[in-house]
């Protein structure tokens, strides 16, 4: 009968264990730093389930990248519109995910730390725009002075036209930046739908084919 006691007794403080350790699982709460593939960075909050499952899409993604890419590359090639563009390889990064700190207790007080990150996140692209801002307004003012400098030692005419020049060069820059952005997003977008028609035929049960292969 003491043995039943005891044993009972044991079966019991296991029962509680488990139960505590089930329960600080589900209230673990983990703030995790995402990078996109265009290197763009965001914050989450997961459960430690969340970011093990994540984590595992992101390491599986090696299985299907080089053969996304070169599907993703062949129709880039045959399409009409990308004429004389190069398939912009270098902006398709990879994912990455981490977890920052240690795990949150509640929900609410991981929710509470991301959205501090998010706005240093904007704080940081506002300094970040006022530094090349402050940058442009510098050499403008050093391009003026330069100009000056020409002008009283340049007997020529019309030196007063390089200003509208200047303006002129800044909106091609500005032009090139916005089809270079333009171009990159085409080239994810493309990526992406190939990187899951990939996954899809081969974790559907299809076989999966030579690298640079029919699928």
């Amino acid at each position: 009968m003491r043995m039943t006691a005891i044993t009972a007794l044991v079966l019991l403080c296991a029962s509680l264990s488990l139960a505590q350790g089930t329960v600080s699982r589900r209230e673990a709460y983990y703030v995790v730093e995402l990078t996109g593939r265009d290197g763009s960075e965001s914050y989450a909050v997961m459960t430690p389930e969340e970011v093990k499952a994540a984590q595992a899409d992101i390491r599986g993604e090696i299985r299907y990248s080089m053969k996304a890419l070169y599907l993703a590359q062949k129709e880039w090639a045959a399409d009409v519109t990308n004429e004389r563009k190069s398939f912009p390889r270098s902006a398709i990064g990879k994912r990455k995910i981490r977890t920052v700190g240690r795990p949150y207790k509640t929900r609410s007080e991981a929710e509470q730390e991301v959205a501090d990150k998010e706005t240093g996140l904007v704080e940081k692209a506002r300094r970040d725009e006022e530094r090349a801002k402050e940058k442009e307004r510098y050499l403008s003012d050093l391009q003026r002075r330069s100009q000056r400098g020409g002008r009283r030692l340049s007997s020529r005419r019309g030196s007063n036209r390089q200003p509208g020049k200047s303006q002129a060069q800044k909106n091609r820059e500005a032009n090139r930046e916005a089809g270079k952005q333009a171009l990159e997003d085409k080239a994810r977008a493309l990526y992406e739908a190939k990187l899951a028609e990939v996954k899809q035929r081969r974790e559907g049960g299809g076989a999966a084919p030579p690298e640079g292969g029919n699928l």
